[in-house]
């Protein structure tokens, strides 16, 4: 999983790649540090290989998020940060 601009202002985009071989659904949630969901959004075609989402987060305040992706049975989860 790749997320950028990282920070970002209002929007981050982020790139997925699916190494399970089979169709999956993406699953993207955004927490606050204080462990809050602040943003989820699903895939709306399933992903075979590489997926690109762009998320919109300007409404949020400045500061770090976590970003977690769940692709079939593979999570990964990084931080992010926003101007």
């Amino acid at each position: 999983m790749t997320c950028y601009p990282n920070p970002f202002t209002d929007q981050i985009h982020v790139k997925m790649n699916c190494q399970s071989g089979a169709d999956s659904e993406a699953v993207i949630q955004v927490f606050d540090l204080a462990g809050k969901l602040v943003l989820e959004q699903i895939s709306n075609n399933n992903l075979n290989g590489e997926g690109e989402m762009t998320l919109n987060l300007g409404d949020r305040p400045s500061g770090a998020y976590v970003i977690q992706v769940e692709i079939g049975s593979k999570r990964h989860a990084m931080v992010i940060q926003k101007q």
